[in-house]
């Protein structure tokens, strides 16, 4: 996908040649800049003052014009500058901070590459500071009288600045230094394409989208008035899938440039669709052409992409059910590509998980991967996983699928399966624990309770072989007692199954014996 830094540009143009001046452009304007460097005396304390003519040759109606000002004088509240052109005049600055409060004005002295201009940030009147310089040049600063007098006013001819020391507070004489007309008029640059304005672009080329292509187009724009050169502010993609295209050439970092007269600049464009289907997003130029101030071109990309569908999507629980262990059962889950535009590849099934459960579980279909399921078949395909659970209770793992599909590049499911077994569990002792009856006198009889039951998830089934002890000593006990009857304990059951043991012996010693109880446990 294309960087999103790429998409908008926001387009400043520097227009003085004798000054570093930042101004945002009027679109279907050309901007021009012209200077003077009279270096003339401002007489002290003289109305009429000075003035000095520049004369352009350039022609058109005037859409926006600014003053920049550079001129040495100590005391700038004594000040007016006034600039005139063809019978227009417009006061720029009028003793600046002069009030009944303030009768000798601003005390700032110096005027250093001022920028005089409708849309400024500062008052030229209300703004000037009492230092060196009177006015700060980063800023801006909106004349006394507004400069769109001279709106729609041809450029042509001579414009007079006219500057007047009117005071005796300071006795010294000022100089203009420079002084320079910055303007925009309306253009007369021509525009032609071998793609006519508004026509939809259609990028040709299906790139396959999981293997990145991407698909080209290029186009010619030319100047064709052959009087002025075009400009093109700026190139922004927008809408709704802006970041899957991009402008190649020209560079995105050269906005604003101009196609000199009678030549051609040739438009690249790129897709990389980051989805199946049609990708649409629009291509809006601005120039300086007053016919064709902004251009937009719709663009359309098709992106060939396999989609994953499944009507158990990916976060499921698959339960495969109950089966005896060692005993195998299987789940399947539909698959289908539904997009019609490209094969649904599954590229690999993986399960993972606590080693003991995972190996309970396998992969019946498909057999290998990777495995193709064809565009637009209406027919699911079946995925098969089965569980053979190796002892009782629940066995459960991790599915993980990968697919070709950039939507759903990883499916995963949640795998279980119940093993059906009984579980054997005895009290006070468990198997293979010595069970010790106690000690009693000779020919007293002993018993104790021995208590199993089953928690597993299928019957406990118990038997005793012969008379169901074994060892030197198993004749000493002649009874023992399985309740209830018939010996069985079923599943999940909570009451114990008892068994009684009872021993009677004629002389006082220890002995150890080993009952041997049959179970069906696995």
């Amino acid at each position: 996908m294309f960087s999103k830094t790429k998409r908008s540009l926001f387009i400043r143009f520097l227009v003085n040649t004798s000054f570093l001046l930042v101004t945002p452009v009027a679109l279907a304007n050309t901007s021009h800049s012209v200077c003077e460097t009279p270096s003339l005396t401002i007489p002290n304390n003289n109305s009429t003052g000075v003035s000095d003519t520049l004369t352009i040759s350039d022609s058109g109606k005037i859409t926006d014009i600014n003053v920049i000002i550079d001129a040495n004088h100590g005391h700038l509240g004594e000040l007016i500058f006034r600039l005139e052109h063809e019978g227009t005049t417009v006061t720029l600055l009028e003793k600046p901070g002069m009030s009944d409060t303030a009768p000798k004005g601003c005390y700032g002295q110096n005027i250093a590459n001022l920028t005089v201009d409708d849309e400024g940030t500062h008052s030229i009147q209300n703004d000037c500071q009492s230092y060196d310089p009177g006015y700060e040049n980063t800023f801006s600063y909106q004349p006394k009288d507004s400069l769109s007098l001279f709106d729609d006013k041809d450029i042509t001819g001579d414009w007079t600045l006219t500057v007047s020391d009117n005071y005796d507070f300071n006795l010294t004489e000022g100089t203009l230094n420079k002084w320079c007309l910055k303007y925009e008029r309306v253009s007369k640059a021509g525009f032609s394409s071998t793609l006519s304005p508004g026509s939809t672009i259609v990028f040709n080329d299906k790139p396959i989208v999981d293997e990145g292509q991407i698909a080209h187009y290029t186009f010619d724009i030319s100047e064709s008035a052959n009087i002025e050169d075009l400009i093109i502010y700026s190139a922004d993609i927008t809408g709704t899938h802006a970041s899957d295209f991009e402008l190649i050439v020209p560079d995105p970092t050269v906005f604003p440039f101009s196609i000199q007269l009678g030549t051609t600049q040739t438009f690249k464009l790129a897709c990389e669709p980051s989805a199946g289907g049609e990708r649409t997003a629009i291509l809006t130029l601005k120039t300086n052409v007053t016919a064709f101030p902004t251009i937009s071109y719709p663009l359309s990309c098709t992106g060939l992409a396999a989609s994953y569908y499944s009507s158990t999507m990916t976060g499921t629980t698959l339960n495969l059910g109950e089966a005896d262990v060692n005993t195998a059962v299987s789940q399947t889950v539909d698959i289908q590509e539904t997009s019609g535009l490209r094969d649904l590849i599954l590229k690999s099934a993986t399960i993972t998980g606590n080693s003991s459960h995972k190996d309970d579980f396998e992969i019946v279909n498909p057999a290998t991967f990777p495995h193709t399921i064809a565009k637009g078949n209406t027919t699911p395909f079946q995925f098969e996983v089965k569980c053979t659970p190796s002892v009782g209770g629940k066995r459960k793992a991790d599915l993980t699928l990968t697919t070709n599909d950039p939507v759903h590049q990883t499916i995963n499911y949640k795998l279980e399966c119940t093993g059906l077994a009984p579980v054997y569990k005895s009290s006070p002792v468990t198997p293979n624990q010595t069970f010790v009856l106690g000690n009693s006198e000779p020919g007293n009889a002993i018993t104790r309770s021995l208590d199993i039951r089953n928690t597993g998830t299928t019957d406990l089934e118990i038997s005793l072989s012969g008379t169901g002890f074994t060892g030197e000593n198993a004749s000493i006990f002649p009874s023992v007692f399985l309740e209830p009857s018939p010996f069985h304990n079923g599943k999940r059951k909570p009451s114990p199954f008892n068994v009684k043991l009872w021993m009677k012996k004629s002389i006082r010693r220890h002995y150890n014996y080993s009952p041997m109880i049959h179970r069906n446990q696995l």
